[in-house]
């Protein structure tokens, strides 16, 4: 998309935007309302299926099951890859990682990980009561600057062995 994002994570073609800092929440949170819409489908169908399973078999309609078997086979699909999708951004957020870092650099080194919470507060914000609403977040910082084990101009000397990491 030709545009710099702070904590480039990926390109999203289902959103049509680079996923960074500033839109990492709603990504995840597009995720987690995906999940839950899943299991509201499926769940609401289930007295569909109680219906149809109590029906004398000469009442039974072969388009109604089809219907069914259709509907949850593709819903239970895309769910399941909705939830795989959401572990593994969940755990890149714990660690505080993008996907370029974890899947593309494959760096063991992250000076960035500021431990489980705090990682979360980058992503959620530090107020949780609308950590899982669709509201622009109270971040702690401009993600700039963080809260690191080493002075700035250590990255020199960090990135050479982040660099011969990936080579081995």
């Amino acid at each position: 998309c030709r545009r710099c994002a702070v904590q480039y994570d990926h390109h999203c073609p289902w959103v049509a935007n680079c996923v960074g800092l500033r839109n990492k929440k709603y990504f995840v949170l597009a995720q987690v309302y995906g999940i839950a819409a899943c299991l509201f489908i499926c769940g609401t169908s289930l007295h569909a299926v109680g219906i149809y399973a109590t029906r004398p078999y000469r009442h039974r309609s072969t388009w109604e099951m089809t219907n069914l078997v259709v509907m949850w086979a593709a819903v239970g699909l895309l769910g399941f890859s909705i939830v795989c999708f959401c572990i593994v951004h969940t755990q890149l957020i714990l660690r505080n990682r993008t996907t370029v870092e974890a899947y593309i650099i494959r760096s063991p080194v992250n000076p960035f990980d500021e431990g489980a919470v705090r990682n979360l507060m980058w992503v959620f914000g530090s107020d949780w009561s609308t950590a899982w609403l669709p509201v622009a977040p109270q971040l702690p910082g401009d993600g700039t600057r963080w809260g690191l084990d080493f002075e700035p101009t250590e990255m020199t000397e960090l990135l050479p062995r982040v660099l011969d990491s990936n080579e081995s």
